[in-house]
């Protein structure tokens, strides 16, 4: 999209998240993505949902939702010179998010993994981080299996793998 509309898309998200109260927060997202600092993109990015999305938008397809959410909030980033790519075929298969940046920084590969419903942890609920812990590590053996670092360019020496 031309400058305009790039530029008030950002408008646009800024103005939603003031409203929600949690501009801090997706401030403080991006730039833990953009560092590779995990915990604090995690433990950010659930505070922007707990704030803001009710389970009732997420529909039959959470994965497909979330993708989407990612995707709108990462896209203001193509602003500063970054390439966001979404389900594009690279090596042999297709990461769902992909974000080239600028020469210097390193990239982001994002392969998002969907949990069983919470009520399957109502009576155990250290099996749902035993989970997470298990869709966390299928999903970097994903990235690394399918080798989705051929969407990275040659000379890539570190990347962020997001999972």
């Amino acid at each position: 999209p031309n400058a305009e509309v790039m530029r008030e898309l950002r408008v646009m998200w800024e103005r939603f998240f003031r409203i929600k109260g949690v501009q801090g927060s997706y401030k403080k997202c991006i730039e833990a993505l953009l560092k590779g600092d995990g915990a604090t993109f995690q433990d950010e990015l659930s505070n922007i949902i707990k704030r803001v999305i009710s389970s009732f938008d997420t529909g039959r397809d959470p994965e497909a939702f979330y993708h989407a959410f990612l995707l709108s909030m990462l896209y203001p980033l193509m602003d500063t010179d970054y390439l966001l790519e979404s389900n594009r075929e690279h090596g042999l298969g297709r990461p769902d998010i992909v974000l080239r940046p600028p020469e210097g920084k390193p990239p982001v590969i994002i392969e998002l993994k969907k949990l069983p419903p919470k009520d399957r942890y109502d009576q155990h609920p250290d099996e749902r981080l035993r989970d997470l812990q298990v869709f966390a590590e299928e999903a970097v053996q994903q990235i690394h299996k399918k080798e989705y670092s051929y969407a990275l360019p040659p000379d890539t020496t570190s990347a962020i793998f997001c999972d």
